[in-house]
């Protein structure tokens, strides 16, 4: 898979002033976690319960600029602020 970079997110999706996509980095994983349940409780049951491990983030998700795994989790910045997740 040829994942898009933050550049062309940015491009094809620009952000109000303050805002900015990041890829996900594995020492924010645990931040994200936590950020998950706070917002989304339900996710804890189902397919996307997958959120909650970090095995998943370990095994499946492009990190730290790796760009060929099956899954990318990119996160929305209002400074350095984590404000929303988009996971594809």
């Amino acid at each position: 898979m040829s994942w898009p970079s933050v550049g062309d997110i940015t491009t094809q999706a620009p952000l109000p002033t303050g805002y900015h996509y990041e890829y996900l980095r594995e020492e924010q994983v645990p931040m994200l976690i936590s950020a998950l349940e706070t917002w989304y409780p339900a996710i804890a049951v189902g397919n996307a319960s997958c959120h909650l491990r970090k095995e998943f983030y370990a095994s499946e998700v492009c990190l730290d600029g790796e760009l060929e795994r099956d899954f990318l989790v990119v996160l929305l910045m209002r400074n350095s602020e984590l404000v929303g997740v988009f996971s594809a």
